[in-house]
């Protein structure tokens, strides 16, 4: 994942790309299979999301410029992930509670690492119920199944940005599962994404891409 940071310190663009490959098997047995390239550029608009009907929508206006090898086709929407939060976004923002806590070493820098609880948005999830996937399940059996507690038994998870001590400029940010005995769940990251910097052009939208300028 790339990203790029407006001067105001808030996230301003993101982008993704990867291969899909698919296939089916016919009922003689042959297989056919194909694959495509997938880019996904999504843009945080800084503007408030309004409905097509005129209507305000709570959140942002967020654009997203996806292209499966037929060209590019543009979305908007108030999230930047349809079923989940912007954790480094309100982190570099300062929108956050943090703690403070030591020096430690990532790539042979000294950073200061930064706690904050993260808590699982309501909507995270409903779009496929039967679906057991993100840090908000919990399994009590060594992970033959996966449940998803109830509000009032939420999973603990921290989110942790690291900061270089000099630059200041962040280099890690990583979502980590709180030590839960009673459960059998060890103290561990749910996954970690590591700062590198280029020298190179600002992420833009592609050309000839049309935004839309509000939401369905």
């Amino acid at each position: 994942m790339e990203f790029s940071i407006a001067p105001n310190g808030r996230l301003q663009f993101l982008r993704w790309s990867g291969g899909v490959v698919g296939g089916m098997v016919a009922a003689d047995g042959t297989t056919t299979t194909w694959s495509r390239d997938v880019t996904v550029i999504v843009q945080l608009t800084g503007r408030p999301a309004r409905g097509c009907d005129g209507t305000p929508r709570a959140g942002p206006l967020v654009v997203e410029y996806r292209n499966d090898g037929d060209g590019w086709l543009a979305t908007a929407r108030t999230r930047v992930y349809p079923a989940s939060p912007t954790p480094l976004d309100d982190f570099l923002a300062g929108d956050l509670r943090v703690d403070s806590g030591e020096l430690e070493m990532i790539g042979g820098r000294a950073a200061r690492v930064f706690v904050a609880q993260w808590t699982a948005p309501a909507t995270m999830g409903e779009a496929s119920p039967t679906i057991a996937t993100g840090p908000e399940y919990r399994s009590d059996d060594g992970g033959r199944t996966w449940t998803k507690p109830p509000p009032s038994d939420p999973p603990r998870l921290t989110q942790s940005l690291w900061v270089d001590s000099e630059s200041l400029l962040p280099l890690q940010w990583g979502m980590m599962h709180v030590a839960d005995p009673e459960h059998g769940i060890p103290a561990r990251p749910y996954n970690v994404f590591s700062i590198r910097y280029v020298d190179e052009g600002g992420l833009q939208p592609p050309p000839g891409a049309t935004p839309p300028d509000c939401v369905p």
